[in-house]
């Protein structure tokens, strides 16, 4: 909607661990509400470093980040974990599901863990379990035998497919996904994409997806080159 803050703003942000050099020197960079941005890099040159500051996981040394119009350095440790639990939804790199618990319960847990994201399920009038189903359905993922598994026994492929459903439940207003098709071949990357761009457009959530394969970067709707706005020097990984 016009008027409303960008889903991200920052402005003049540097990140370094410890007293070390900047591994993050970024003037401005921007993801408007409901915008599909592509982040591109090379392995080592900061992208999931910069997905760490965005979430508030990783504080800067200096500069601002927003989040809809929230400075995240101005709120209490509190106050930034239920923002973060409201309106942010997370595909890690390597996934962070919890292995004890079956299918459907790591796609509810986002919402035992956030008021407002189980407010939103209710108000579609289902229940978690059956919204869980939906969008494990719509991932290829949906039948009873796999809803009650442990994630453990799955391949990595469907593994990656339960962190997407897991970022998508409760309508964050913000989905981050950190190189998440990573394991998967070119088909079935193709139809993630799809798929996840789909979840976030039902709820009109901004989807910033970071990933040094290119061939996807066509599908969104603004592609950033992390070297391009990054000016401290990264040494790349080989």
């Amino acid at each position: 909607m016009s008027g409303e803050p960008p889903a991200v703003a920052m402005r003049d942000l540097v990140f370094g661990w410890g007293s070390g050099r900047a591994i993050l020197d970024i003037e401005t960079f921007r993801v408007d509400r409901g915008e599909r941005v592509f982040l591109r890099g090379p392995s080592g040159s900061g992208k999931s470093t910069l997905l760490g500051v965005i979430s508030g996981v990783l504080e800067p040394r200096a500069g601002e980040v927003e989040l809809f119009g929230e400075r995240l350095g101005a709120l209490s440790a509190s106050r930034r974990d239920r923002l973060r639990g409201a309106e942010l939804g997370v595909i890690f790199q390597l996934f962070n599901l919890v292995p004890y618990l079956s299918v459907t319960e790591n796609v509810v847990l986002p919402c035992r863990l956030s008021a407002e994201r189980a407010r939103r399920v209710k108000e579609t009038g289902r229940s978690l379990d059956a919204e869980a189903k939906r969008l494990l359905d719509r991932l290829g993922l949906g039948a009873e035998a796999l809803l009650r598994r442990r994630v453990t026994d799955l391949s990595v492929g469907q593994q990656q497919r339960v962190a997407a459903a897991r970022a998508l439940m409760g309508g964050p207003s913000l989905i981050i996904a950190d190189e998440p098709t990573s394991s998967l071949d070119i088909d079935a990357r193709e139809r993630f994409v799809d798929l996840l761009k789909e979840g976030c457009a039902e709820r009109g959530s901004a989807l910033l997806f970071v990933s040094h394969d290119t061939t996807l970067s066509a599908q969104f709707d603004r592609v950033v080159d992390l070297a391009a706005i990054n000016r401290a020097r990264v040494e790349e990984a080989a």
